[in-house]
């Protein structure tokens, strides 16, 4: 079995309206060519949702059909306050153990701009699969029964999961992978339902919805197939349609692009 290869293509603190040009050069250009994408945007839409579409679709687009993964993971916001993200040195004085502090954790994507809960609906409308941090573990946080499902031991602030909280992602990811193409929705195992969440093989939710589907039976070769002659439905948003051509040039390819300089002048006063 070949070793599986893996390209991080990710920026820090970069949003949707950037790949949306720039997507192709961030996926590795040598072979093998990527078979399975992990799309993370939920807490760096910016309030940009169309630009997530139009990502989205491009990626959708591309050929040869690749899998593609959304991973949403969650803000978790301070008690009483609807637009405060702890961090940096503030860490240390929010513990998140207080009932009350658990309990202000909602199902309601507060922070930022809805942007969770605008990936959710694309995903339904394009029928991509979605791993949610917020369905897997909102409900377990509340309850603050397991300690390694407190809010300190997997998140290092606000936004940004630990190495712990990554850990759980994956966990996600490799149970959407392994149930299924047709699964969307399906729920799997709770990580609490463990005796140790990092032991645990399953995930929590795999989808923001409720319902459940059964997955189908597809060989890789079939979906493919069925990819490649896949029709994208309307956009949700007005201006989610693909903005014409662009390109992303950097570094070694600055040389091989003709650059146009034009220098206007204003004229001086008589």
């Amino acid at each position: 079995m070949k070793p599986h290869v893996h390209h991080n293509g990710a920026l820090p603190a970069t949003g949707p309206a950037f790949f949306e040009h720039c997507v192709e050069g961030q996926l590795p250009s040598s072979a093998p060519t990527p078979q399975v994408v992990l799309l993370e945007f939920g807490v760096n839409t910016d309030g940009e949702p169309a630009a997530f579409e139009r990502l989205l679709r491009k990626l959708l687009g591309l050929e040869p059909p690749l899998a593609l993964v959304v991973v949403n993971t969650h803000v978790w916001t301070l008690k009483g306050k609807h637009r405060v993200c702890w961090k940096g040195a503030r860490r240390s004085t929010v513990s998140m153990d207080e009932p009350e502090q658990r309990a202000s954790q909602t199902w309601e994507d507060r922070f930022n701009f809805g942007d969770e809960d605008a990936i959710a609906r694309l995903c339904t409308h394009y029928n991509v699969p979605l791993v949610s941090m917020r369905s897997a573990l909102l409900e377990e946080v509340k309850k603050g029964a397991d300690p390694t499902l407190a809010l300190r031991h997997f998140m290092v602030d606000c936004k940004h999961p630990s190495g712990q909280g990554h850990t759980y992602l994956a966990q996600l990811v490799l149970w959407r992978l392994l149930h299924g193409i047709g699964a969307t929705t399906a729920r799997s195992p709770s990580l609490a339902s463990s005796s140790s969440a990092t032991s645990s093989a399953g995930g929590a939710s795999a989808g923001d919805g409720d319902s459940t589907t059964d997955a189908e039976d597809l060989t890789c070769e079939a979906a493919s197939t069925r990819a490649a002659a896949r029709m994208l439905p309307t956009p949700v948003y007005s201006d989610g349609w693909p903005r014409g051509a662009s390109r992303c040039v950097n570094e070694a390819e600055l040389p091989r692009n003709v650059i146009v300089v034009r220098r206007f002048e204003v004229p001086k006063p008589p």
